[in-house]
Protein backbone atom coordinates (compact mmCIF):
# COMPACT_ATOMS: atom_id res chain seq x y z
CA UNK A 1 0.00 0.00 0.00
CA UNK A 2 1.29 3.50 -0.77
CA UNK A 3 2.12 6.11 1.86
CA UNK A 4 0.70 9.60 1.30
CA UNK A 5 1.62 12.83 3.10
CA UNK A 6 -1.16 15.15 4.28
CA UNK A 7 -1.42 18.58 5.91
CA UNK A 8 -4.29 19.49 8.22
CA UNK A 9 -6.06 22.71 7.17
CA UNK A 10 -7.17 23.32 10.78
CA UNK A 11 -3.96 22.92 12.84
CA UNK A 12 -1.27 22.76 10.07
CA UNK A 13 -0.01 19.38 11.33
CA UNK A 14 1.70 17.28 8.64
CA UNK A 15 1.44 13.49 8.77
CA UNK A 16 1.71 10.36 6.63
CA UNK A 17 -1.00 7.77 6.02
CA UNK A 18 -0.58 4.24 4.73
CA UNK A 19 -3.69 3.76 2.63
CA UNK A 20 -5.09 1.36 0.10
CA UNK A 21 -6.32 2.42 -3.32
CA UNK A 22 -9.94 2.23 -2.11
CA UNK A 23 -9.48 4.43 0.99
CA UNK A 24 -12.41 6.74 1.67
CA UNK A 25 -12.08 10.45 2.40
CA UNK A 26 -13.82 9.89 5.75
CA UNK A 27 -10.87 7.68 6.81
CA UNK A 28 -8.44 10.59 6.45
CA UNK A 29 -8.29 12.46 9.76
CA UNK A 30 -5.58 14.54 11.38
CA UNK A 31 -4.04 12.50 14.22
CA UNK A 32 -3.38 15.72 16.14
CA UNK A 33 -6.79 17.45 16.17
CA UNK A 34 -9.14 14.91 14.50
CA UNK A 35 -10.16 17.24 11.68
CA UNK A 36 -11.20 15.69 8.37
CA UNK A 37 -10.11 18.83 6.50
CA UNK A 38 -6.78 17.49 5.26
CA UNK A 39 -4.98 18.15 1.98
CA UNK A 40 -2.71 15.69 0.17
CA UNK A 41 0.82 17.07 -0.20
CA UNK A 42 3.45 16.42 -2.84
CA UNK A 43 6.30 14.41 -1.40
CA UNK A 44 9.65 13.05 -2.50
CA UNK A 45 9.91 9.38 -3.33
CA UNK A 46 12.41 6.58 -3.12
CA UNK A 47 13.57 4.50 -6.08
CA UNK A 48 15.25 1.13 -5.64
CA UNK A 49 18.62 0.57 -7.26
CA UNK A 50 20.06 -2.61 -8.73
CA UNK A 51 22.22 -3.01 -5.60
CA UNK A 52 19.09 -3.31 -3.46
CA UNK A 53 19.43 0.12 -1.79
CA UNK A 54 17.20 3.09 -2.33
CA UNK A 55 17.95 6.60 -3.54
CA UNK A 56 15.99 9.67 -2.45
CA UNK A 57 15.13 12.01 -5.34
CA UNK A 58 14.21 15.49 -4.03
CA UNK A 59 12.50 18.09 -6.20
CA UNK A 60 14.80 20.39 -8.23
CA UNK A 61 15.95 23.53 -6.41
CA UNK A 62 15.05 25.84 -9.30
CA UNK A 63 12.27 25.97 -11.94
CA UNK A 64 14.43 24.74 -14.81
CA UNK A 65 16.27 22.09 -12.79
CA UNK A 66 19.61 23.26 -14.24
CA UNK A 67 20.79 25.66 -11.50
CA UNK A 68 24.18 24.97 -9.99
CA UNK A 69 24.39 24.44 -6.25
Amino acid sequence: MPIFSYKCEKCANTFDLLEGMTARKADKKCPSCGSEKVEKMLSSFSVGSSSGGSVLHPAPSCPTGTCSL
